[in-house]
């Protein structure tokens, strides 16, 4: 049975980021997979390195068990808003926190590239945003998707990593944001 986690990292509950990455992971229910839905906004955690990683922290319980169920997972999911063309500071000080040398990847001695540790792992990435996704593409150059995407997924191993832009939100019609929730629904029915 495949396992999905599904990372939100939008701070509204009820914000529509949030309404996109539920009805991902209703969409994988009904495939038959299994779901992990974390809402970032639900955990306290530290999310400085204060010793960059010369001395690792202790590690919370609450991101332990986030990075025991995302090592056991098939797909991974990031679901967050669009915020000066990146993403909000919780998701960047989870990922500082959990995506760990030892965990996820591993130098070693001699080698110019790290040991890669979820190369047996898919994800996609949902961004929600106010700017017309042409012009993120375009004219932005995508940072907080090529961030994600290129310089944490790939970069430990995960592959194919897919994204679905949303946007303009702000000024979209209730028509609009059904059929961007119907398009999610799919994409999470084939884990895509």
């Amino acid at each position: 049975m495949k396992k999905v986690v599904i990372i939100s990292a939008h701070p509204v509950k009820d914000s529509y980021c949030n309404a996109l990455a539920e009805e991902y992971a209703t969409g994988v229910r009904s495939s038959g997979a299994v779901v992990d839905f974390i809402r970032l906004r639900d955990f306290e955690f530290d999310p400085n390195l204060d010793n960059a990683y010369r001395i690792m922290p202790e590690m919370e319980k609450e991101l332990a068990d986030i990075q025991k169920k995302m090592k056991q997972a098939d797909h991974l999911v990031f679901a967050f808003p669009n915020w000066w063309g990146s993403f909000p500071a919780v998701l960047k000080g989870f990922i500082d926190r959990t995506i760990l040398p030892g965990y996820a990847f591993q130098y070693r001695k001699g080698k110019a590239f790290p040991e890669k540790f979820f190369s047996d792992k898919s994800a996609r990435i949902i961004i929600t945003m106010d700017t017309p996704p042409w012009f993120y593409k375009i004219v932005l150059h995508q940072p907080g998707l090529r961030i994600i995407k290129s310089h944490v997924l790939k970069f430990i191993g995960v592959k194919p990593v897919r994204s679905f832009i949303v946007g303009p939100v702000r000024s979209s019609s209730l028509a609009k944001r059904r059929k961007w929730l119907k398009k999610t629904r799919k994409l999470g029915i084939k884990m895509r």
